[in-house]
């Protein structure tokens, strides 16, 4: 009978390069305003680019296809910063109030902490994969390597629930504020998009689920 060692970072059948692991590693400790930004701008370019072409939505006029791939466009833009500005300062919040004592991390979030990285070398590495140099770490006990960790994990939650707020206000105040706004002033300033067209004079959303169905 094998017994396999309990871990929460065993991958079954999976033998990666270790450049690729050591890559995986600090990107899945990006903090989250910066994986905010990757992610807004993956949708910017795909979506966009769905919205215009001919293949992918090939029930829509010319006229269509513009005016809803610029709508797309403003709103990834609008979306995306106001994401990666409410997780930036989420994130200088969490790091400036525990520095000068504003507030203090939570007890259950260490004890989350605790049982996501189980061992000391596990919390060590995590460290590492954070930029935190191993000769800054080297010499202190598993409660203060434990306690560091959670220090370093606790402003990119705050950042993460600052997103997850502003996410949803956004839901009811950037169409109207911004979203309306830009995409009339890229019709209006882009040559190559249609000037007879305003957002306001359009149901984008509608056209385009129209055009996706047929």
């Amino acid at each position: 009978m094998v017994t396999i060692p309990r871990s929460r970072n065993v991958a079954f059948g999976l033998n990666a390069p270790k450049c690729f692991t050591e890559k995986a590693a600090k990107l899945a400790n990006t903090q989250p305003s910066m994986q905010r930004l990757y992610i807004g701008a993956t949708a910017l370019v795909t979506q966009t680019a769905l919205d215009y072409g001919k293949w992918t939505n090939p029930y829509a006029d010319d006229n269509t296809r513009k005016n809803c791939a610029t709508r797309t466009f403003a709103k990834m833009i609008v979306t995306t910063g106001s994401g990666v500005l409410a997780r930036t300062a989420g994130e200088w919040l969490g790091r400036n109030g525990l520095k000068k004592g504003l507030f203090k991390v939570p007890e259950g979030f260490e004890n989350v902490i605790e049982k996501a990285y189980e061992t000391t070398e596990a919390q060590k590495s995590q460290l590492i994969s954070m930029g935190v140099k191993l000769e800054e770490i080297a010499d202190k006990t598993p409660k203060q390597i434990q306690h560091t960790l959670t220090k370093k994990k606790y402003p990119a939650a705050i950042g993460a629930m600052a997103g997850v707020a502003m996410a949803v206000v956004s839901v009811f105040v950037a169409d109207m504020l911004f979203i309306d706004p830009i995409t009339n002033w890229m019709l209006d300033k882009c040559p190559w998009l249609n000037k007879n067209k305003k957002a306001k004079d359009i149901d984008n959303k509608q056209q385009c689920e129209k055009s996706s169905k047929g």
